[in-house]
């Protein structure tokens, strides 16, 4: 069985119509190997169909450097946007500009036959994947507390203010013009004006009027008719393949007399005199390096395999499985268990950019893995990271349990606004990179996630960098920094533990060899049980 879980992320895209037209399944990479998120809606099973497989491939437009997904190929094989020319040809049109095909020669393609090969195996191994490989730390608690109120967006304890302020309507049923008026107000009243735009709810009324002038819309209706999906949030870590995925460990008497060791599945007969034993072993998966001693006519000689768990010798790319050194039959062992069952790790990359001390160090992604928009940082292989946050444990003064924020920010907002300043400078400059939702309220946002995620895993407190000592670790560059952390994050973090009973206040927190006076806010018993009660809002 050919090993399918480590594949080039070229393998997941197929270009057509010289680049405007393209099928992806990077969503399904997202899913299978970063665990963001399951873009069916359902578990994968080791038995699927074909309808499955094109549900896991997108239809992508590409236009001035931007790509929208339009949906995904199943629903655009199940669409009535085909249409039969007046010489008989079959032309394959989706709801925009953008072709595919035609004749239906879209589907014996040989990229789309390569693409849609590549789904099918990475779809069998993913499902018959029972080894635990790289187990890491989850956002929040699986399963979420029954306590926590899943919104829309995806994230417990984050709701919506117009769902809110929709459900405290009661049941009254009005016509378009009523609601739209609601609606209107309901903004002065507290909702952001963006939130009203992402649900799409006015563009759904406004059809229904010009269709149903005299009907009224009951609350119900309109809460249905709400749809954030296309900006539903995933937080996952920052990841890498290990690049040492097992541990073979010497053994000193040639066998491990700790497990049942399954014989090696090998055609051929052992010579009188040989002796096998076992030279590394590793007791997670069952590699082992054994050494095959046998004697020649100028005295004994050993030769050296790499053999899997169930006994079966590795071969090399000639097709070899007996070497002459040790060494080189440790890194087949090794490369095998990297594309058979590789493992997953924290990458660290910027941990050298932290106080000294803290422990438990992670990098969290927060992600628009549903956004039609792509936008692609140098950064990461995930599209559409909305924000980038790195923090540690660690206690104040009085021994409270920390999360401590050494760096919130968001490459993606921050490019966009410097795209913008430059094109109202300059009206011929033109701004190509797609605003981002949240662009700008990211900083509270962040802010919201940490404070769930602080409650969630039980901590006394959540503390950040003060914008000087930022300065000092990048450079005189980022004098930004200041505003962000001694002024955004703070001002973010009033606002949303204000209402809950929390302020914003002077920590002392200790990084190995000095004292340092950070910027913080200490979350008692009472304060965290308010904030899972009523959670945050997602805008405002």
């Amino acid at each position: 069985m050919t090993a399918f879980l480590t594949p080039e992320l070229s393998d997941f895209r197929c270009d057509l119509d010289a680049g405007m037209t393209q099928l992806s399944a990077l969503r399904l990479w997202e899913h299978g190997v970063l665990g963001q998120v399951n873009v069916t809606g359902s578990p994968i099973s080791p038995r699927f169909w074909e309808s499955q497989v094109l549900r896991h491939i997108d239809v992508v437009q590409c236009v001035d450097g931007i790509e929208t997904i339009i949906c995904t190929l199943q629903d655009f094989c199940d669409s009535d946007a085909s249409a039969t020319t007046a010489e008989g040809k079959l032309e394959i049109v989706l709801p925009n500009p953008c072709k595919l095909l035609s004749g239906g020669r879209w589907k014996t393609h040989p990229r789309v036959v390569a693409l849609r090969r590549t789904v099918e195996r990475y779809l069998y191994h993913l499902s018959h994947r029972v080894a635990g490989r790289g187990i890491y730390p989850t956002f929040w608690p699986v399963p979420y507390d029954a306590k926590y109120e899943v919104s829309t967006l995806g994230i417990p304890g984050l709701y919506s203010k117009l769902i809110r302020f929709l459900t405290e309507k009661g049941v009254g049923r009005h016509k378009v013009p009523v609601w739209l008026e609601m609606l209107s107000s309901g903004q002065r009243q507290g909702f952001r004006q963006e939130e009203l735009i992402r649900s799409r709810l006015e563009i759904w009324l406004k059809r229904q009027e010009v269709d149903q002038p005299d009907r009224r819309f009951s609350v119900a209706e309109l809460i249905k008719n709400a749809s954030w999906s296309d900006i539903r949030l995933s937080v996952i870590p920052v990841l890498q393949y290990s690049a040492t995925p097992i541990t073979l460990q010497p053994q000193a008497n040639g066998q491990d007399s700790s497990r049942k060791i399954v014989p090696v599945r090998d055609k051929t007969k052992p010579q009188i005199g040989q002796r096998r034993f076992i030279h590394e072993y590793d007791p997670v998966l069952g590699y082992r390096v054994e050494g095959i001693e046998h004697q020649t006519l100028w005295g004994a000689e050993v030769h050296w395999q790499a053999v899997t768990h169930s006994g079966q010798p590795i071969r090399n790319q000639y097709g070899k499985h007996l070497l002459s050194k040790s060494e080189v039959a440790h890194d087949l062992a090794v490369h095998h268990a990297q594309r058979m069952l590789p493992k997953m790790e924290q990458r660290e990359v910027w941990r050298k950019y932290t106080l000294a001390g803290g422990e438990n160090y992670r990098e969290w992604l927060v992600t628009l893995p549903w956004h039609p928009i792509t936008h692609e940082e140098n950064h990461f292989d995930v599209r559409n990271v909305l924000i980038h946050i790195r923090c540690d444990e660690r206690c104040d003064a009085q021994g409270n349990k920390l999360l401590f924020l050494h760096e919130v920010q968001s490459d993606w907002a921050q490019k966009w606004a410097q795209a913008q300043r430059e094109q109202e400078s300059d009206p011929s400059v033109t701004n190509t990179i797609p605003q981002p939702p949240f662009c700008k309220e990211w900083p509270l946002l962040a802010v919201k996630l940490m404070l769930l995620h602080a409650v969630a895993w039980n901590f006394q407190g959540m503390a950040w960098m003060r914008g000087d000592m930022q300065e000092e670790r990048f450079g005189d560059g980022y004098s930004w920094f200041k505003t962000l952390y001694d002024e955004i994050i703070p001002k973010s973090v009033r606002q949303a533990v204000s209402c809950h009973g929390g302020c914003v206040t002077q920590l002392i927190v200790h990084d190995g060899s000095h004292v340092q006076s950070v910027m913080g806010v200490l979350l008692d018993q009472n304060i965290k049980s308010s904030l899972v009660r009523s959670g945050l809002p997602a805008w405002g």
